[in-house]
């Protein structure tokens, strides 16, 4: 599976079967996102009622294709893709990826025919993802074989993050809108029906991928319960896995199946099968897409002490009650380290934890702070409020006061920044550059909470062994 799956994401070579002219079609949307990506390998569009599409040579048919071909993208018609699959057998392809909707989230006719695909698959020896799915986009090898409308070919950016998506729009929106706040996802992966190759098949080449740092998972259900278990339960003693699961409600639960043909399960099933397997779930997008960026740019923490440093009272309150919600402590400042700070802030302002430093603290010394506190033992993390983003000026304090902190104690830092739209380029600057940033205060704790939960599973895993 594992040199299969290679061929999946580091193809050398593309057959897309079911290219067409018409802009409007799939088979012309993927092919230009191929195009458009800079994919370096050989494209061989296939259709045989054209000879060229967008100066590339078309193929009538995949067995008419001159050389190798490593991976097969199929968007015909449901019913022509059983033939498709037995071609691209005798071709020697061993994967592809069918686009192709109307299986088994149709009925029964169609759940017939997607066990008609897997047989000929089996008998041909082509493993197959999808069907009714979105495609993969791997930044690293400039591949974007989706098609989807909303991503930026021409902007893929190698990333840390790993975005597995049962729903293919879903996921697209999310990875552009990431492309637009300076976050890189790696690579998409749409697997729709799961037919053949599922979650966890993905799960396992991700543990050995050299470029993804995290997984993020958008579950609607699971093919194989065990399976994933166990997989999950490897893999995350090598990387942290993200899941939001959803279909919790039993309306949920309905459309989800009549989305992807997804056989959901009990929630609370779920979550003790998640907690077993060190996964780190996610209540909801917001949550999926917080923890999965400071998974990608923080160290773990190596306790739960924590230092909460805010120029506003008011924010430091909430994230002081978060804290103690998700069970970080916040350690308590000795008095020689608080005679230090008192040197550098307002009389009146609080030298205990929460720091509150007060609006008339300028960022750099927010910063110098910071750094005081990530120099104690006794501290594990820093999460860092900063209310306002005016003038120009003070935004840019922000940004460098916070460059650099968690490279240089080895500690996690989150920010919680209050900034108008004036400093949305700054906070792709920071996120660029590897500091999350969270628009409240409860996200940003939440988010170090992960990082802790994590950090604890694989510290209990270490001592026991279980």
């Amino acid at each position: 599976m594992s040199k299969v799956l290679h061929k999946l994401f580091k193809p050398r070579s593309i057959a897309l079967i079911g290219a067409s002219r018409d802009p409007k079609k799939l088979g012309n949307i993927i092919l230009r996102n191929i195009i458009n990506g800079g994919f370096r390998g050989k494209i061989f569009p296939i259709n045989p009622e054209a000879e060229e599409i967008y100066g590339l040579k078309v193929y009538p048919s995949v067995l008419k294709v001159p050389e190798d071909v490593d991976l097969a993208v199929i968007t015909v018609p449901a019913v022509i893709v059983p033939q498709v699959i037995k071609e691209c057998g005798e071709k020697g392809i061993k994967i592809a990826i069918v686009i192709s909707a109307g299986f088994r989230e149709t009925g029964p006719e169609g759940e017939a025919l997607e066990h008609k695909i897997v047989e000929v698959g089996e008998k041909v020896g082509v493993r197959i993802l999808g069907p009714n799915c979105l495609g993969i986009v791997n930044a690293s090898e400039r591949l974007d074989a989706t098609i989807s409308r909303v991503i930026d070919p021409s902007q893929l950016r190698e990333g840390a993050i790993a975005f597995v998506s049962q729903s293919g729009a879903f996921g697209a929106s999310l990875y552009s809108w990431a492309q637009g706040r300076g976050i890189s996802f790696d690579k998409l992966i749409s697997f729709g029906n799961m037919c053949d190759i599922d979650e966890s098949d993905i799960l396992s080449y991700l543990a050995t991928d050299k470029k993804t740092k995290v997984i993020v998972m958008y579950l609607e259900g699971v093919k194989n319960g065990r399976k994933f278990l166990e997989t999950a339960k490897k893999v995350s003693l090598v990387k942290p896995i993200v899941v939001m699961k959803i279909g919790k409600s039993a309306k949920g639960s309905q459309a989800a199946k009549s989305h992807t043909g997804a056989l959901t399960g009990a929630s609370a099933v779920y979550d003790a099968a998640f907690k077993q397997a060190g996964i780190i779930k996610a209540e909801n997008t917001t949550e999926m897409f917080d923890f999965g960026k400071a998974f990608a740019t923080q160290p773990l923490p190596k306790g739960n002490g924590m230092v909460i440093v805010t120029n506003a009272g008011g924010p430091g309150v909430a994230a002081t009650d978060v804290c103690q919600d998700v069970g970080l402590d916040l350690v308590e400042i000795d008095e020689n380290t608080r005679k230090t700070l008192k040197k550098i802030i307002p009389p009146f302002a609080s030298t205990l934890n929460p720091i509150d430093t007060t609006p008339q603290v300028s960022p750099r010394v927010h910063g110098e702070i910071l750094k005081i506190m990530l120099s104690l033992e006794k501290v594990h993390g820093a999460i860092s409020i900063i209310v306002g983003s005016k003038p120009r000026q003070y935004a840019e304090e922000v940004v460098s006061a916070h460059l650099d902190l968690s490279k240089e104690f080895n500690k996690p830092v989150v920010l919680s920044w209050t900034a108008d739209k004036s400093a949305e380029d700054l906070i792709v600057k920071l996120e660029e550059n590897g500091i999350p940033v969270y628009d409240t205060p409860e996200r940003a704790v939440r988010s170090m909470a992960a990082l802790r939960k994590y950090a604890a599973f694989i510290e209990k895993r270490a001592s026991t062994g279980k």
